[in-house]
């Protein structure tokens, strides 16, 4: 994982207040979303989030991208930025949750948000993983969380659903099971276009991205299949260089 530098600068009495992410992971290509983060300020649930988070007690399994309580960066639509101490994803509802100063479980929906940064639980200088908000083309919903892979002219997007399926009825329960099932989408970014990918695969993203010969040959001689994220995110970091 890449490692960025954040400057705190402490203003006593006031706002904390931060320039960070002189680079990041961020789309390149003449997007809505700055490669930098501007001037930060503590979290006010009052100035954002209107209603608590939701809770699965009937369902097995986590709704969340991450079961871990991170530090994140979290850039409106409005151009604002905020910092925030615990949040969360849920990519069940795609939301962002985040912990008020009481402990409070509050939500913000994907719609209002254009950028989320978490950061490493043991290393907060650092990104754990970097999402921005883009349609669902899946569900042709307006607005979803893409987890960037790669920095880039095209980039390697994920999204990641998380929907409620039911087990096989039981005749010796009353209650049918349900559990959440995870499954994520891959999307190729390229030029303000989303490009589905309907699997991570060699002769789709060829054919698509059409590549010279000397990516082919890299490819071959790296054994390289585009079968999996990191084969994807290898080859579109030798393919950005063309």
């Amino acid at each position: 994982m890449i490692k960025h530098s954040i400057f705190f600068f402490l203003i006593v009495l006031t706002f904390v207040s931060t320039q960070v992410f002189s680079q990041s992971k961020t789309l390149d290509l003449s997007n809505r979303i700055d490669a930098r983060y501007g001037i930060q300020k503590m979290f006010d649930a009052k100035e954002l989030a209107k209603r608590n988070a939701s809770s699965y007690p009937d369902v097995q399994g986590s709704p969340y991208w991450s079961e871990k309580w991170l530090k994140a960066f979290v850039q409106l639509t409005n151009g604002t930025v905020y910092t925030v101490a615990k949040a969360k994803m849920d990519i069940h509802t795609h939301e962002f949750e985040y912990l008020n100063e009481n402990d409070i479980r509050l939500v913000i929906d994907a719609s209002s948000i254009l950028k989320v940064a978490f950061m490493k639980e043991e290393d907060t200088s650092s990104y754990e993983a970097v999402f921005i908000v883009l349609p669902d083309h899946i569900d042709n919903k307006p607005s979803a969380f893409f987890r960037i892979c790669n920095n880039g002219k095209v980039q390697l997007l994920a999204m990641q659903k998380n929907t409620i399926k039911s087990g096989p009825p039981d005749p010796f329960v009353t209650t049918q099971t349900s559990f959440f099932n995870k499954k994520t989408f891959y999307v190729l970014y390229n030029y303000n276009h989303i490009i589905p990918l309907k699997t991570l695969d060699q002769d789709a993203i060829i054919s698509t991205l059409k590549p010279n010969a000397d990516i082919l040959d890299w490819l071959k001689k790296n054994k390289n299949k585009l079968k999996s994220e990191e084969d994807v995110v290898k080859f579109l970091d030798q393919y950005n260089k063309q």
